[in-house]
């Protein structure tokens, strides 16, 4: 029988804080994420759970907020100690119907689990910390749309070179609609 969704991220921030305790162990924290850092692992690989929030959409007639699931793909390229480019690519596996206006005209809009792709750059101002800005184009079987994202990251090293990532990312559809995405994932760096 599968765990029941709702279930899933409260499991997972158990697992996640039990990790962080690390109860038996005299090396602090910091110090084991300071060792599990090498400078030469410029790619990494990370795949996130996240909800889609949108707050335009539309059902039986009337307007209602969207809180949907999605999954994302992450790969980066480490540039430099602060910088780092990538290619993000989300999912939103669900079908459902935004109401949006475009020059002055309400419009709805029937969305099929559109799928994006975007092209991002990381500030990293912290070492565990950064801000993201990208753009790219969301696909969908009837209506594409070109995006602009805006995001912050935070990431918690592991052992062999895994990290725990939490984001919380802005996509604005350029004529169509608006979405706030937050997620957790697992990171490989290689």
């Amino acid at each position: 029988m599968p765990i029941p969704t709702k279930y899933v991220l409260p499991l997972f921030l158990t697992f996640f804080i039990q990790l962080l305790l690390k109860a038996q162990t005299h090396q602090s924290f910091s110090d084991s994420i300071a060792v599990q850092e090498p400078k030469d692992r410029k790619h990494s690989i990370a795949v996130l759970i996240g909800h889609s929030h949108i707050s335009q959409g539309f059902q039986n007639g009337k307007q209602a907020w969207w809180a949907l699931p999605s999954y994302a793909i992450d790969y980066n390229y480490r540039l430099s100690e602060h910088f780092s480019i990538g290619l993000h690519n989300d999912i939103i596996v669900e079908d459902f119907v935004v109401q949006t206006t475009v020059n002055n005209d309400n419009r709805s809009i029937s969305r099929d689990y559109p799928f994006l792709i975007c092209l991002v750059s990381t500030y990293h101002f912290r070492d565990h910390f950064g801000f993201t800005l990208g753009f790219g184009r969301e696909f969908e079987p009837v209506e594409d749309f070109n995006l602009v994202r805006l995001g912050a990251e935070g990431n918690f090293g592991l052992p062999n070179h895994f990290e725990v990532l939490v984001n919380l990312v802005y996509d604005y559809k350029l004529d169509g609609y608006d979405t706030w995405v937050h997620g957790v994932g697992i990171a490989k760096s290689f």
